[in-house]
């Protein structure tokens, strides 16, 4: 069981592929253990189990980003203020953030991305902010920051495991302010050095600039949003190049890797737009994209 953003709610993916409906807009969904934890929309995070809502933490500002501390089974919560709350799974009830209450980390950049991650027996937790930095905390103690990246002129938007590597999709600008986007990877044990050794594996400026969005699927599979109804899923083979393995219409809105089916699971929406430059949204399916055949 996993959770999956859709338009207007989230889809909570049974092992047989069907799925229920939580009714609630969520900007990021994290499946953990038995847990449904999702970054709401109206500056709250919420926790479900067995598709019942357990626990609420009620902020202040907007929530940016969220993670999982893997080590102590706590939720770590980035706001748009740039501070960051924790709260440990498997409490109930109601939490509110005050003002008078001291954040776990604070004045932080704005969040771009925000990942744990478990390296031989190192916990870190990474942190891709708004001035491109890369900030590696140790997980075990975040009041601990381990090193500072600034790799790239560029934005850290998705961070993943596949198998011994971590990709990185970064966001760029040229010098005319066109965003385009980089894939780099990096072996595991690297990131636990303070100077690693990034390999780029795709650097197509002139295709990723006529983009909207970019989402890395896996090691080898890479998502393009060309419009708000093309998208498009790129093999990356052993040469570094582009290989079309899927189109379909629609926008893309999520993506999640099933651990017990070994399948990506895809949330992609079919739109239309009315005579008033309205998107209408007439569909809303799942695709799934097994593992092991990429």
């Amino acid at each position: 069981m996993f959770g999956l953003r859709l338009s207007e709610n989230i889809a909570v993916v049974q092992e047989d592929q069907q799925h229920e409906v939580l009714d609630i807009k969520g900007k990021e969904v994290i499946t953990y253990k038995d847990f449904i934890i999702v970054g709401c929309l109206d500056k709250t995070v919420k926790v479900y189990k067995n598709l019942q809502l357990t626990f609420t933490l009620k902020l202040l500002k907007k929530v940016k980003r969220i993670t999982v501390n893997e080590s102590n089974d706590s939720v770590y919560v980035c706001d748009k203020h740039g501070d960051m709350w924790s709260f440990q799974l498997g409490q109930e009830g109601i939490q509110s953030i005050t003002k008078e209450m001291t954040p776990i980390q604070t004045n932080l950049a704005i969040p771009k991305c925000f990942k744990y991650l478990e390296i031989n027996d190192q916990k870190v937790i990474i942190l891709g902010d708004s001035y491109c930095k890369i900030k590696v905390y140790n997980a075990n103690n975040i009041d601990e920051l381990l090193w500072v990246w600034i790799p790239f002129e560029g934005f850290l938007k998705q961070i993943i495991q596949d198998g011994e590597y971590i990709l990185m999709l970064f966001k760029r600008f040229d010098e005319h302010e066109n965003q385009y986007y980089q894939v780099y990877q990096i072996k595991q044990t690297e990131l636990l050095k303070q100077q690693p050794n990034f390999e780029q594996i795709f650097d197509d400026q002139d295709l990723s600039k006529q983009v909207i969005k970019a989402h890395l699927i896996s090691k080898s599979l890479l998502a393009f949003q060309f419009n708000f109804n093309k998208l498009t899923i790129y093999k990356i083979d052993q040469n570094k190049q582009l290989q079309i393995f899927k189109e379909t219409l629609g926008y893309l809105i999520d993506v999640q890797f099933s651990k017990h089916s070994n399948n990506h699971c895809l949330s992609i929406k079919s739109t239309q737009q009315n005579q008033e430059n309205n998107i209408i949204i007439l569909d809303h399916q799942l695709h799934f994209i097994d593992h092991d055949i990429i």
